[in-house]
Parts: C-alpha cells; sequence; structure tokens
C-alpha cells in the first residue's frame, strides 16, 4: 500500500527537484513552474506565457505536430528536445508530457517532466565525432599513400615525356597541363595525409595573439577589398601554444576563408582569444572565429567536418576536415554554433604550453 505524503513535503519535493517540471492548461499557458524550471532556462515569471518561449528553430514542424496529435488524444508523449535558454543557449531536454483529464476523461492540462541532458549529450557526440574521424583518418591515410603513389609514377612518365619532346608538337602543351592537374592532385593527397599523421615540420611554441597579428597585412586586410572587415578582438595576456606554426596557419586560414565564402555580400569576422581554465582539461587557449555570413542549417552543421563534404561549387570539401585533423592532433577540442542568417562561430580549445621552446 502507498503511504499518502504530507501534502507540504509533496510540494517541496516537486518545487525542489533537479528536474524541470511545468504544468499547462488545456491552451498551452504555464500555470506552474519549479525552481529547476528558473535554473535550468533563466526565465522568471512564466506565468501565463507559453512554452514557445523555449523554440530553438531546431526543431521540425513535424515534430510540433507530432506532440500537439499525441497529447491531444490522450496519450503521453516522450522525445528528446533541443530547446534555448533566455540567454541564448541551447539545452537538450529529456522530456515527458502528460495530459491530465478530469473525472469525465476530458483533458484539462498537460504535465510537463524532463531532465537537463545536454552535458551527455555532448559527450555521446564528442565520443561518436573522435571514433568517426579515427575510423576516417585510418582509411583517408591508406588510400592517400595508395594514390599517392600512383600519382608519382604518373609525373615520372610525364617528366620522361617532356625532356624527350621537342618544340612545337600539340602533345607538349596537353602534357605540361597534366603535370599542373597532377600537382593539385598531389597537393589534395597530402591534406589527407596530415589527417591521419603529424606534420614533418617541427614542433614550435609561439605566442597566438602575436602570430595572429602577424597574418593582418597578408590574410586579413585583403578582405576589405570584397566588403569584408576584420575585427581583431585579442586578450591581454599572452597565450602560448605548441603546434607545428604552418599548420596553425592552415586552421586559422581555412576558417577564415570559411567565413568570407559565407558573406558573399560582405560582412565582419570577428577573431577573439581567450586564456581560461577548464575543470579536468586544464589551462587552454581559446581562439574564435565568428563571422556575420548566412549560417547554416543542422543538417548542414552536421556535416561540415566531414571529408570531402561541401556546398560551395570549386570546393573540395577538405579545409573543416584537414582543420579538424589539426586540432585534433594538438588535443584541442573544436565547437560549432550556427544558425541561418544569424553566422557562425568556430571556438578553437588548444592546450596552453610554457613560453619556452623545448
Amino acid at each position: 500500500m502507498v503511504k499518502e505524503l504530507n501534502p507540504v513535503l509533496l510540494w517541496d519535493i516537486v518545487n525542489k527537484t533537479d528536474d524541470i517540471i511545468f504544468v499547462t492548461d488545456r491552451d498551452g499557458k504555464i500555470i506552474y513552474a519549479n525552481e529547476s524550471f528558473e535554473k535550468k532556462t533563466g526565465y522568471k515569471d512564466v506565468l501565463g506565457k507559453n512554452p514557445r518561449i523555449l523554440k530553438s528553430g531546431l526543431m521540425s514542424n513535424d515534430y510540433y505536430k507530432n506532440v500537439y496529435e499525441t497529447v491531444f488524444s490522450g496519450k503521453v508523449f516522450k522525445a528528446m528536445v533541443i530547446n534555448r535558454k533566455k540567454n541564448g543557449e541551447i539545452f537538450y531536454y529529456d522530456q515527458t508530457i502528460t495530459p491530465v483529464k478530469d473525472e469525465k476523461g476530458n483533458i484539462t492540462h498537460f504535465i510537463s517532466t524532463g531532465r537537463d541532458v545536454t552535458e551527455v549529450k555532448m559527450m555521446e557526440e564528442k565520443l561518436h565525432q573522435a571514433q568517426k574521424f579515427e575510423a576516417i583518418g585510418r582509411f583517408s591515410s591508406s588510400v592517400a599513400h595508395e594514390f599517392n603513389n600512383y600519382l608519382n609514377v604518373i609525373g615520372n612518365y610525364i617528366q620522361l615525356a617532356l625532356r624527350t619532346m621537342h618544340d612545337g608538337p600539340p602533345a607538349l602543351t596537353y602534357l605540361e597541363k597534366s603535370l599542373k592537374v597532377l600537382e593539385k592532385a598531389v597537393q589534395q593527397t597530402r591534406s589527407l595525409l596530415s589527417f591521419k599523421r603529424k606534420s614533418d615540420c617541427e614542433w614550435k611554441t609561439f605566442e597566438v595573439n602575436r602570430f595572429i597579428m602577424e597574418l593582418e597585412d597578408v590574410l586579413f586586410k585583403p578582405l576589405s577589398k570584397d566588403g569584408i572587415a576584420v575585427e581583431l578582438n585579442l586578450c591581454k595576456e599572452s597565450i602560448f601554444v605548441k603546434s607545428v606554426p604552418s599548420d596553425f596557419e592552415k586552421v586559422i586560414l581555412n576558417l577564415v576563408m570559411n567565413a568570407k565564402e559565407a558573406m558573399p555580400s560582405g560582412g565582419k569576422i570577428i577573431i577573439h582569444t581567450k586564456d581560461m581554465v577548464i575543470k579536468d582539461k586544464g589551462a587552454l587557449a581559446l581562439i574564435s572565429i565568428s563571422d556575420t555570413g548566412e549560417g547554416m542549417t543542422p543538417e548542414v552543421k552536421e556535416r561540415i567536418f566531414d571529408p570531402f563534404f561541401t556546398t560551395k561549387k570549386n570546393g573540395s570539401g577538405l579545409g573543416l576536415f584537414t582543420v579538424y585533423g589539426i586540432v585534433r592532433q594538438l588535443n584541442g577540442d573544436i565547437e560549432v554554433e550556427s544558425e541561418l542568417k544569424k553566422g557562425t562561430i568556430f571556438r578553437l580549445y588548444l592546450p596552453r604550453t610554457e613560453e619556452t621552446n623545448h
């Protein structure tokens, strides 16, 4: 036999639980929200408001149609929902919506209970991403090595042919063009190989802010002719990381060029750095590159680091793939936040090191 709880104790349990609980009337107006609702979402004084204030824009219309049809048929609805807090952050919410009926069987209210599972979801995604790229890296490395061998043989034959040709034959022009195409193919295989193994170049310790500022004249200023302004918002502290300098430059170049492509009519790129410490991860250098461009759909965002995936007409699909590979080689993390018509921001978290080169 279930013992009835004291109403005051029951109220305290519901109000103090870490789970998000709120109740709406039949029309969807909130008539109760527990303390966790405010703590997790940032919204206060929500009585009378509709739960749509939490909509992130990342759930399809079919999802909301399914919610409506399920609960109004008297059934319990369960799903993983991507909602948005008042401060703009998204969070993953394992939600259950239960219809409440009166003695005549008419639906009068809806109880929503759920748990913020953002941290678990992010850990799952990082694990999945790491496993996926480890497999892709092994495969691409194997293919690239084999392909590179074929290219070298072809290149040798073309060079021998060019040495034996006299001036004038039409075939000479075609051979020279073939050699140029071959050189481009070799560059692409090198990009694939760099994902699997660290560069053969020497790793060095360098100061991030100074390195970025040195790119201003050669990389950032030329973008002004395309109507793109580059704003450097660099921290006052000196931040040192250890990497192959050319690899680090490749990361910045790819992300800046990716931002440029997202702003065909011009806009702004902001490069921000920060010295930070994260529990369980230690001292990190945060480098973020944001743009005011077109943004991405959730479907595109999900695939941007996949090899050969591109939305550009002349893109190779290896730029962001290479960026991801280099960041992982540095034992760093990369995050992407993007929304259609609201731009994109890439955040790099790289381990900080001491100033002295080793």
